[in-house]
């Protein structure tokens, strides 16, 4: 039978999902090579990155708040600071990369 899903559990995999989410636009877009950088950025992958990453907090934060065990608000708040975190590594790769 399956646990039931934890607090720590809940930002624990939301902060894991932030940093891989990060990781993978940085290495897509090839953050640190300045000769392998697409021209023009391709804006379209930005935007379905913030997409999946949104969608899946939202899953994080249902299933937090739908476990017993997990305490709400301290998901809600954790998870939104998190998804604010996470937007964050993905701007800042962003910027640091194309600029604008």
């Amino acid at each position: 039978m399956l646990t039931r899903i934890r607090t720590w559990q809940v930002l624990a995999w939301h902060l894991l999902l932030a940093a891989c989410a990060t990781g993978a636009l940085a290495y897509i877009i090839h953050f640190s090579d300045v000769t392998r950088r697409p021209m023009p950025p391709p804006k379209i992958l930005f935007f379905a990155f913030v997409i999946v990453f949104s969608i899946a907090t939202l899953g994080f934060i249902l299933a937090g708040v739908r476990s017993a065990q997990a305490d709400t608000g301290i998901v809600l708040l954790g998870t939104g600071i998190l998804w604010l975190l996470g937007c964050y590594g993905l701007v800042f790769v962003w910027i640091n990369t194309f600029g604008t």
